[in-house]
């Protein structure tokens, strides 16, 4: 009995190592990643300074180092020996240093791994410095030179996060997390795939889907590739959404699924095929193969998953929450505290839909306290929208404790959609090298600082505000998109290259987009917000609105050529692509932009300028010309009107409201007052004639 029990022990015990080593073994088999987060460039100015950078960490990644690799330069005017830098990881303090010529041409520092979180994370980099002409600062109390800039940390410092991705589990909810990672985005290791010759509704859904993904995902310069099926890319990825009519399905995929109905609905299922995640969208259905692409679109819905397949027929919910744009958005619902001297800001983050623009009588006010320790002569706060000053006030002793700035935003600010609110004070004090740190100055900024925010819809059709036209209250407005009969590879990136965007500015999936070929009936496209993409040769709608186009083609379909604005080389001409924004020619008051070029690689050139928010800034006026050497043109056709002020709402305006009323009576009551004079004028004249009669009658 007593060698049975031993016996069974030592089975158990025996489970138990093998068990630990292949868990070890499996660990060791996954080899690691490496994920790295460029620094955007930094000055260091003042006796004390702190800038801040920001990486993310995937919930999936099991890190198992990270490092901070720092390149900066120092002025030869620094004290070295009594100046430092020190590194903090989210809030917590982890290696300090003194600056080096050996150091300045890279160091690497380890960040303790127990000091990093899923999510975003926040390295701070804080320097304190002396220069040699501040020497007797220590002895004598003077401040010299404290906004020059004495250090630089260059753009080639990083962070960088060596990993193991843990086991993927077979939930939506995990596919649509790795979909979006990090890591996926970055070496495009996902696609959405559409059946080859794919219809109208098999489109929308997927267009749907790529907009929501580019909302989801962290990095906006990527866009998520759109492949039809039987591109060879396809094979290459690890993580892919497949989007198709039932009957259309490859049977491969019909057979992973199983026997389904999708007659009247749509289905979402995660299957695995040949090492690849892949997430089915299929119906028999058109309408819900569409309503199953805004599922996808819905990052909460997507998040909350939990199970391998999602059923959707007509009493599903697939919508995101409209968006309300509020007249009173509040800054800061806890207040926040700036600490140190000099110049210390907050900056407030402002969501608007992208075709709104801030309108006229629109303010802003700021409740703050200050420390009355600072030199009030040389001490102001400032306010910045899109980093451009609205105004400033200088900070008073009197009315430290509970000063306030209230501010008009000029109207000729033109702020269209998202924008940023900074707050800055400049907390100027005498003596600083004297003030022990428990003295440090500071500022406060109070939860009831708010912004009154008016609204104006705009419709511009320049690419200075696009993409405000196909935009409207965060969804997409009335989108219809006219392809090429025959879709090439390169029609399918141009959508995802468009919709990438779009969906970047996208609040929700709300708004129509429909998909139709070049032989569509042109009543179709009535009160539509146009996209057309293709060449003179393969998109008939291009042919049918060429002597509308701002660059027209050839007679041939060839090539580009002059006009205006711009010569052009006929050779030239066959090798560039274009954007234009014009009115559409089916329906007045609504938009049409032209993606194209006399071949499909010319016009998918064109359509990387619409790729995400950082090429934009090239983009202004109406047409946009570039070519295969990088060179961007853009001009203006349309001609420049002054734009009316924008009618407000005055039943929103109570002190608009009160004023027109005012007005309304004063007016009632001088025209009142006017007809009684001219009554008793003609009264007293007719009577005066009366008796001037009589006399002459006598």
């Amino acid at each position: 009995m007593m060698n049975k029990k031993w016996l069974v022990l030592g089975v158990i015990l025996f489970c138990l190592i093998m068990g630990n080593t292949t868990e070890r073994a499996n660990a060791e088999e996954g080899s690691l990643e490496t994920y790295t987060r460029q620094f955007s460039p930094v000055a260091l100015s003042g006796y004390e300074t702190a800038n801040y950078q920001y990486f993310e960490l995937e919930d999936y990644w099991n890190v198992e180092e990270a490092a901070l690799y720092l390149e900066y330069n120092f002025s030869s005017l620094l004290n070295v020996e009594k100046s430092s830098i020190t590194l903090s990881i989210n809030g917590t303090p982890f290696h300090s240093f003194r600056p080096s010529e050996e150091h300045s041409k890279g160091i690497s520092i380890s960040i303790p791994s127990h000091l990093l979180v899923s999510g975003i994370n926040t390295v701070m980099i804080e320097g304190k410095r002396t220069s040699s002409t501040d020497e007797g600062l220590y002895n004598v109390c003077d401040v010299t030179e404290n906004d020059n800039n004495w250090m630089t940390i260059n753009d080639s410092s990083s962070v960088t996060v060596s990993y193991a991705s843990a086991p993927m589990k077979q939930s939506i909810n995990q596919f649509f997390e790795r979909f979006i990672g990090l890591d996926t985005v970055k070496s495009v290791d996902h696609a959405v795939v559409v059946n080859k010759n794919s219809s109208s509704a098999e489109l929308e859904s997927a267009i749907y889907g790529v907009a929501g993904l580019a909302k989801a995902k962290s990095d906006g310069s990527l866009p998520v590739p759109l492949l039809p099926e039987g591109d060879e890319k396809i094979a290459e990825k690890q993580v892919v959404i497949y989007v198709g009519m039932y009957n259309e399905l490859p049977e491969r995929i019909k057979t992973a699924l199983g026997q389904v109905d999708v007659q009247q609905r749509a289905l979402l299922k995660l299957i695995e095929l040949e090492q690849q995640h892949i997430l089915v969208v299929t119906s028999q259905n058109e309408e819900m193969l569409v309503k199953a692409g805004k599922y996808v679109a819905n990052q909460e819905l997507m998040e909350q998953t939990a199970t391998n397949e999602k059923w959707i027929d007509a009493d599903t919910d697939v919508l995101t929450p409209a968006v309300n744009v509020s007249r009173i958005i509040t800054l800061t619902e806890t207040g926040d505290r700036l600490m140190g001297p000099a110049h210390q800001e907050k900056s407030y983050f402002v969501s608007l839909p992208a075709n709104q623009s801030i309108a006229e009588a629109s303010k802003i006010r700021i409740d703050m306290r200050y420390a009355q320790n600072l030199n009030f002569n040389r001490s102001l706060v400032t306010v910045l929208i899109n980093n451009k000053p609205i105004g400033s006030k200088r900070l008073s002793e009197v009315m430290a404790n509970q000063d306030v700035l209230e501010l008009s935003i000029p109207k000729n600010l033109d702020v269209n959609g998202n924008f940023t609110v900074t707050v800055a004070f400049d907390l100027e004090i005498e003596e600083m090298y004297c003030v022990s740190h428990d003295h440090v100055p500071w500022a406060y900024i109070d939860s009831s600082s708010m912004l009154q925010l008016n609204t104006v819809d705009r419709h511009d059709l320049l690419f200075n505000y696009y993409p405000s036209n196909f935009m409207h209250g965060g969804g997409f407005n009335s989108i219809a998109i006219v392809v090429p009969e025959q879709l090439t590879a390169t029609d399918y990136t141009v959508l995802s290259n468009v919709f990438h965007l779009l969906g970047r500015y996208a609040q929700t999936n709300h708004g129509d987009v429909k998909v139709y070929s070049d032989n569509v009936d042109v009543s179709m496209l009535k009160n539509k917000q146009l996209i057309v993409l293709g060449s003179f040769s393969n998109n008939a709608l291009i042919r049918q609105v060429n002597d509308k186009l701002y660059f027209r083609y050839a007679a041939n379909g060839e090539s580009f050529i002059s006009n205006e604005k711009k010569s052009i080389e006929y050779e030239y001409g066959k090798k560039i692509g274009t954007l234009q924004l014009l009115p559409s020619p089916y329906s007045d008051g609504f938009g049409m932009l032209v993606i194209s070029g006399a071949e499909p690689r010319y016009y998918e050139l064109a359509s990387k300028l619409v790729v995400s928010e950082d090429k934009l800034w090239q983009l202004y006026g109406d047409s946009i010309i570039t070519d295969l050497d990088g060179q961007v043109s853009a001009y203006r056709f349309k001609e420049q009107h002054a734009q009316a002020a924008p009618i407000l709402n005055l039943t929103e305006r109570k002190d608009v409201l009160t004023f027109v009323l005012s007005a309304m009576v004063t007016m009632s009551v001088a025209i009142v007052a006017l007809l009684l004079l001219t009554r008793k004028y003609w009264r007293k004249r007719r009577k005066s004639n009366e008796t001037i009669s009589k006399q002459l009658y006598i």
